[in-house]
């Protein structure tokens, strides 16, 4: 069964470009496009993993994974960042909130399936 992630942007065509991507390479990918939305998605159904975008509206992709984080359930939920910029304060909150890998935006897509993968070898 395939690997279920829960992505989250609010740049449709960028989603739907990534997630054909993932699912080329075996994951299920459900999209939505901000945080209360993807609050709802991930406790509705809880993924194998998440995939947000730093900058969304209603909640940011950031506070997102610290709400997710909170919750005993979701503790263990791989996370990974995508931002455009990846500037030392948005790294230093990812470290904080227990984001697991980041990707910077712009750069080659096949780095952000690599970070994907890695996500489900980790301990």
């Amino acid at each position: 069964m395939a690997r279920r992630i829960v992505l989250v942007d609010d740049d449709k065509d960028y989603s739907e470009l990534i997630a054909l991507l993932l699912e080329r390479h075996g994951y299920a990918v459900v999209r939505v496009t901000d945080g209360k939305q993807a609050m709802q998605a991930v406790q509705t159904e809880p993924p194998d993993a998440l995939i947000t975008d730093c900058f969304l509206p209603r909640m940011d992709g950031v506070h997102l994974c610290k709400f997710l984080r909170a919750d005993p359930k979701f503790r263990a939920l791989p996370m990974l960042l995508m931002s455009g910029v990846l500037d030392n304060e948005i790294l230093a909150r990812c470290k904080e909130f227990g984001i697991n890998a980041v990707y910077e935006k712009g750069t080659p897509l096949e780095n952000l399936v690599k970070e994907v993968d890695r996500l489900f070898k980790q301990p």
